[in-house]
């Protein structure tokens, strides 16, 4: 989904898109200073509904040396890196992939033995730069980015149209409780049986 086609969804829904038929020119009535306003706006949305259902992904630690820490060796995490995922860390180990629990958070990276290593975390949402054109491709899922455009149309109606800010938060609000799933987290703990396998 395009930056023009979001931001003309937010104008949209604030009923501030076209005026006798015609697209409001950015100087009409404070129509640039709301256009500065909505690229931050959806970031904030963004992040919100982030925050509350977090975006996945994993990396391969080990393929180079890394720095040597006594027995360990130290990998930076990715740059989006938020929060580790629940039964994060796992050694590789010909065709196997092992649970692991030898490691140490260090600031911005992880202590690792030496070996290859799949690690699972969180990470931060992409977010759009402060002037964004209107072709900028943002890479968030279309449902999410829809679902943004309700809560900044409705900020930046906040302080002028009390009713539509009500009605645009509540909707909100309401899509954004639609779009959460149950999440169910698992962590393998070692077989009581001892048959050599894992439970979770």
């Amino acid at each position: 989904m395009t930056y023009g086609e979001l931001k003309r969804k937010v104008l949209e829904l604030m009923d501030r898109a076209t005026v006798a038929g015609s697209d409001i020119s950015p100087a009409y009535n404070g129509q640039s200073d709301v256009l500065r306003r909505i690229p931050g706006l959806l970031n904030d949305a963004v992040m919100r509904i982030r925050d509350r259902i977090p975006l996945e992904d994993q990396v391969l630690l080990g393929k180079t040396q890394g720095e040597a820490v006594g027995p360990y060796r130290r990998y930076a995490l990715p740059e989006d890196f938020w929060l580790f995922k629940t039964g994060y860390v796992w050694r590789v180990e010909q065709d196997k992939l092992l649970p692991w629990k030898d490691w140490q958070r260090c600031g911005d990276a992880i202590l690792l033995p030496p070996g290859q290593f799949w690690v699972r975390y969180y990470k931060y949402p992409a977010l759009l730069p402060a002037d964004p054109g209107d072709d900028y491709a943002w890479g968030e899922k279309r449902h999410v980015l829809y679902i943004a455009a309700y809560y900044a149309a409705a900020m930046l109606s906040a302080g002028e149209d009390s009713l539509t800010y009500t009605v645009l938060m509540q909707e909100f609000r309401e899509r954004f409780e639609r779009l959460r799933e149950i999440w169910c987290e698992g962590e393998p703990v070692e077989d009581v049986y001892d048959d050599g396998g894992w439970d979770t």
